[in-house]
């Protein structure tokens, strides 16, 4: 008999939890490390596992979790390295990075630090293509907030709403991207083993949930992406656009000029404003 439950807890748990052996295209299970003390207790089912085999069905189930969590968090780097890879380098970051949470919540947290590393596989598609994915993962799990609904106000609120800064909601990313991944991720979505041969195509999008739980991923104008960052740096509407008169080409306000309106229609509509305090 162990000492304490809790000992043997912590026993279990790390031999369940060793890392796969990968090689030619297919994994094996690392025995020799699993501790010997808990191979002992396990229960044999005669004529079908031993117990080092039985303690091994244990460690591929907690794997099998681990690497199908990662395939869907992580769909487009998934696709870019294929199911093998992908593993591989699950596997690398879990060995750096194991989930301290049972209900795996926080498990991609250290991902950043990850990918500023020197890991497996590293490219810069490999990278945009991972931070992409924890974005979408991120902003799923983020509190929102009521939008603004400008209609609703009177015409004197608007002067002072226009005056004063406006937030946007918390669940929205500027997002500057190298390749069609965004383009590509909803089909990915729909047929995960469909090969994508992802383009170089160099846009800024905005990705957000709305109050109402749905995703939109749109890409944004420059001069768009401009006013919205300034947004996101506390500057009023009125602010913003005084400074863009002043520093802008004529070619540009130009574009300003018949777009702003379009713009903040689309941005009103689409709720990306956070409601503010108006008196």
């Amino acid at each position: 008999m162990h000492k304490s439950l809790k000992a043997f807890q912590k026993a279990f748990g790390e031999s369940i939890s060793i890392p796969f052996l990968w090689n030619k295209g297919s994994y094996s299970l690392d025995m020799s490390n699993y501790s010997e003390t808990i191979v002992q207790d396990i229960v044999p089912i005669p004529g079908k596992y031993t117990k080092a085999k039985r303690l091994g069905l244990y460690n591929e189930q907690y794997w099998f979790r681990l690497l199908s969590l990662f395939h869907s968090e992580l769909p487009l780097a998934t696709n870019l390295l294929g199911y093998y890879n992908m593993n591989r380098l699950t596997s690398q970051y879990l060995k750096l990075y194991p989930s301290s949470t049972p209900d795996l919540s926080n498990i991609m947290q250290y991902m950043e630090t990850f990918l500023q590393s020197d890991f497996i596989f590293k490219s810069d598609q490999i990278v945009e293509a991972i931070r992409i994915d924890c974005i979408y993962s991120a902003l799923f799990t983020q509190k929102n907030t009521s939008s603004w609904k400008p209609w609703i106000l009177k015409e004197s609120q608007l002067e002072e709403l226009l005056s004063q800064p406006i937030d946007l909601i918390p669940s929205l990313e500027i997002v500057n991207t190298n390749w069609d991944f965004i383009e590509n991720r909803p089909k990915i979505a729909h047929n995960p083993d469909q090969k994508i041969a992802f383009k170089k195509n160099q846009k800024v999008w905005i990705i957000f949930r709305n109050e109402e739980n749905l995703f939109y991923s749109k890409p944004m104008h420059p001069l768009a992406v401009r006013i919205l960052r300034k947004m996101q740096a506390g500057n009023s509407i009125l602010n913003i656009l005084g400074e863009l008169q002043n520093t802008l080409s004529v070619k540009e306000l130009e574009v300003l000029q018949s777009n702003l309106q379009l713009w903040f229609k689309d941005w009103t509509n689409w709720k990306i404003f956070k409601q503010p305090e108006i008196t």
